[in-house]
Parts: C-alpha cells; structure tokens; sequence
C-alpha cells in the first residue's frame, strides 16, 4: 500500500512502528505519514480471504492456477497467499488465535490470500489483539 507524492509512490508501512499509517500531502513535494494508531492501520485485513478445500475443487481451473502460482512464484506466492496445513503445539489462548489467523497452525488444506506479507500480519494482528492497543471488553477500539 503505497501513496503518490510527485512521480514517486512512498509506501503508508512503517517498519520502526510495525503497522500501516495514513498520509497528507501539502503542497507539491511535501507528504508524511501521520503516525496516529488508528482502524486505517488495520485496513489490510480487510483484504484477506481464506479459500476452503471445498470452494478450491469447485473450481478446477482457479486451483491449478494458484497450485502454478504456488510451485513456480513462490517467492510472491510466500508474500501473499499460504498453505494452512494442521499441525499441533502448545500455545497460549492469545498465541494460538493469531497462529490460526496467521497459517501457522491451520486445519486441512486451506489457503490465505492477503495483501500484506505474513510479517506484517503478525505486526498488525499483534497490535489489533493487545490490550493496550486495540482491543477492549467491547471490542476493537477505532
């Protein structure tokens, strides 16, 4: 997720904080990030999907295509989509929500398509879950 500032596009991700930021621009060659924790940080969640098995087989066509994309683009397909494949381990309540959230632990053979890399899934999705952050007893706070 970038912005255009001139001819150039500046990326709204800021690596020191590990989350998404708005931008303004004033004027020609003048724009910043406004580093305001706010639900626009958590707007590449909403570009996620989780692909079942089932919805896969009913389209033949599509799953050979993501099954190419996954075998010969790896290094994109890493980026953006991923294999939930099942596996168990012990973790805490908090650490498993976001490990099934996140590909790590999975059921079956399902797929994630995201926008944002699994790295800053992890960032983004560790912010929305802290209590100090987000999260409150009646939900996510904007």
């Amino acid at each position: 997720m970038t912005y255009k500032e001139g001819d150039d596009e500046i990326s709204l991700w800021n690596d020191h904080d590990g989350m998404y930021y708005d931008a303004i621009e004033f004027g020609p060659g003048n724009a910043m990030q406004l580093p305001i924790r706010s639900l626009v940080g958590l707007i590449p969640l909403y570009a996620t999907l989780v692909l079942e098995p089932s919805v896969l087989n009913r389209f033949p066509g599509f799953k050979k295509r993501v099954e190419w994309f996954l075998n010969n683009r790896s290094e994109l397909a890493g980026r953006n989509m991923a294999n939930m494949k099942g596996s168990s381990c012990p973790f805490s309540d908090r650490q498993r929500l976001l490990n099934e959230l996140l590909i790590v632990e999975g059921r079956s053979e399902r797929r994630l398509l995201a926008l944002a890399s699994k790295e800053r899934l992890v960032k983004i999705l560790e912010k929305m879950l802290d209590e100090d952050e987000f999260l409150s007893e009646h939900g996510i706070r904007s």
